[in-house]
Order: C-alpha cells, then sequence, then structure tokens
C-alpha cells in the first residue's frame, strides 16, 4: 500500500520532467514578474518632455490624498497584479506544454517572464 503514492510521484515527475514543464514552472514565475514589469512600465512611462510637464502638474493630486491612498492601493494594485500573473501564466503555460507536445515549439522556456504570451512558432519561424 505505501509503494502506491510513491509511484504516483515518481510517474508525476517523469511526466513534467519530459515536458517542458511550463503548466507548473509558468505560473510561479509569472506571479512575481508580472508586478515588476508592470513596475517598470509604469517608471518609463513617467519620463516626459517639457510640454508634458505642464498638462501633468495640472492633473496631480494633492499630496495629501496620495499619502492617505497609496498605502492601500499600491499593495492592492501588486496583489492585483500577482493573481492575474499566476492566472495568465496558468493559462499560457498549459497552452505552451501542448506546443510542446504536438511539436509547435522549438524553445519550451520561450515567453517564460510572459504571462499572457506562449512559446508557439509565428509562421515565419515555421518554414
Amino acid at each position: 500500500m505505501a509503494k502506491r503514492p510513491i509511484v504516483t510521484a515518481a510517474a508525476l515527475l517523469v511526466a513534467l520532467g519530459g515536458g517542458s514543464g511550463c503548466t507548473v514552472v509558468k505560473p510561479v514565475v509569472c506571479t512575481f514578474a508580472t508586478p515588476w514589469q508592470f513596475v517598470e512600465s509604469a517608471v518609463d512611462s513617467r519620463e516626459l518632455d517639457e510640454d508634458d510637464r505642464a498638462d501633468d502638474e495640472a492633473e496631480r493630486l494633492p499630496t495629501a490624498c496620495v499619502c492617505l491612498a497609496a498605502p492601500i492601493v499600491i499593495p492592492i494594485r501588486i496583489v492585483e497584479r500577482m493573481v492575474t500573473g499566476c492566472i495568465g501564466g496558468f493559462c499560457t503555460g498549459l497552452v505552451s506544454d501542448l506546443n510542446v507536445l504536438v511539436g509547435n515549439s522549438e524553445r519550451p522556456a520561450k515567453n517564460l517572464l510572459e504571462a499572457w504570451r506562449t512559446n508557439a512558432r509565428t509562421p515565419s519561424e515555421a518554414e
């Protein structure tokens, strides 16, 4: 009776090791990569030229409102991005594993950090 869980665990490890493992790995990676990408894009979008700064000054929130809302809104937004990254990573990881099984991908880890992209070959790569 004790051999059954060991055999099941060994079969699961062989199945995961034989494929790309994106269904298991990609949700975990995207859980932490997606919020980081969101922060990077927010920082990159803040680089404004002089004309944009004048318009931006008029639309700024008062400092008191930002100080009161930031400790609540920022962690909620990060958690939301983590959940979105995990769900997107799971869905596209499953599709990526199917692409590996049917031979539609040469690089199993392609787009591992992108929650909404699979490792499928584009038509130009397929030729």
